[in-house]
């Protein structure tokens, strides 16, 4: 039966939850999701696509004895290893309660960020855009979907890009370079944005605009990140692309994304680390962050 996003508004009734337990998180947003509401769509959203990827990437993980041996063989103290035992309970906790989320819902995770884009939320624009947790035999094996992403993806992500989407401009740059794989934004996107070195120029313009946090500068982490391979040149023509670019959407928005919000959201965890001394607290506060900064993101939405 063919699918179709719920209806969508781009205002939430009440503050979207904090961080709960799955089992009662899920339950909330899914209701409020399902009546409307785009800011619980987005979280819901969110919520599935972490279940999603834990599932997969901790089905393959080694037992905790093959892990231990490893640890002990790295010279790893007993502190260290105590610390590293308790982080492995927590993910296999977090695994065990996503897998007792139905699998169908998981698989809707994409569909309730549908709901939030197309509501404006920049955010979801993106995640729906990236189709994170999903391959692309499972974006082919699903025709609603591939329908909904042929005729929706690109102008999500361009409206995020329009904004001043950090997160979009990541998004373009990973699916233009032949080192990151199974980005199927690649397949939407129109000539004008498939050079390689535009991205590339419009984040160089960024940075020389001087409006990302001090200490944050894209092109060093793109070099950092690209370090196995030749730099790419940018052309003149990129260049004044990506200048004319940023002065017409740019450069009087008040939607400009100041750093990438993963970016953002790793250097507060560093913050905790050197705050809290306690794993438990650590793993609380934590969670409470995340919870924070995805309810932040699935709340807004801004204009073109």
């Amino acid at each position: 039966m063919r699918q179709s996003p719920p209806p969508a508004t781009s205002t939430p009734p009440n503050p979207l939850p904090g961080a709960l337990p799955l089992a009662e998180l899920v339950p909330l947003l899914e209701a409020r999701a399902r009546a409307g509401d785009a800011a619980a769509a987005c979280r819901l959203g969110v919520e599935l696509s972490k279940c999603r990827h834990k599932l997969r990437s901790l089905s393959t993980a080694p037992d905790e004895q093959m892990d231990e041996t490893r640890w002990r063989e790295q010279g790893r103290s007993d502190a260290q290893i105590a610390s590293l035992r308790d982080q492995r309970r927590r993910r296999l906790h977090q695994r065990a309660a996503c897998e007792a989320l139905p699998p169908e819902l998981i698989d809707r995770a994409p569909w309730f960020m549908l709901q939030a884009a197309l509501a404006g939320n920049a955010s979801a624009m993106v995640a729906f855009a990236r189709l994170e947790g999903v391959t692309m035999a499972g974006l082919v094996a699903d025709p609603a979907l591939y329908e909904q992403y042929r005729l929706h993806a690109f102008g999500l992500w361009e409206r995020a890009l329009h904004q001043g989407s950090m997160d979009a401009l990541w998004l373009w740059y990973g699916a233009v370079n032949d080192g990151w794989q199974n980005l199927p934004l690649f397949g939407v996107l129109p000539p004008e944005y498939r050079p390689v070195d535009r991205p590339l120029a419009l984040i160089e313009r960024v940075n020389d605009s001087g409006r990302l946090p001090a200490g944050v500068h894209m092109q060093q982490i793109i070099s950092s990140n690209n370090a196995s391979r030749p730099p790419i040149s940018i052309s003149s023509e990129a260049r004044e692309w990506a200048d004319a670019f940023y002065r017409r959407h740019l450069e009087a928005s008040t939607e400009l994304v100041l750093a990438d919000a993963r970016q953002r959201l790793m250097l507060d965890h560093f913050s905790l680390i050197g705050e809290v001394k306690d794993l438990q607290e650590l793993a609380a506060r934590s969670e409470e962050l995340e919870a924070t900064a995805y309810n932040e993101r699935c709340s807004s939405t801004g204009a073109d």
